[in-house]
């Protein structure tokens, strides 16, 4: 298991991505949604997605990973 992390350079909000060996769990899919973007590209598995609170710094993105 790999787990990667990105931050929105503006809100601070962090979106991290747990890597299993087929899947990918995105948690908090926040509102930078081009870093989250390129990153589920770039690790190419498909997606699971968890959301903590719905607040819309947290679930901004989610269609992304869809």
């Amino acid at each position: 298991m790999k787990i990667h992390k990105t931050v929105n350079p503006v809100a601070y909000e962090n979106t991290y991505y747990i890597e299993g060996d087929h899947h990918l769990i995105v948690v908090d899919p926040g509102s930078h949604w081009e870093a989250i973007r390129k990153t589920i590209e770039k690790i190419d598995k498909p997606v699971c997605r968890s959301v903590d609170p719905t607040h819309y710094d947290h679930i901004m993105s989610l269609d992304l990973s869809a």
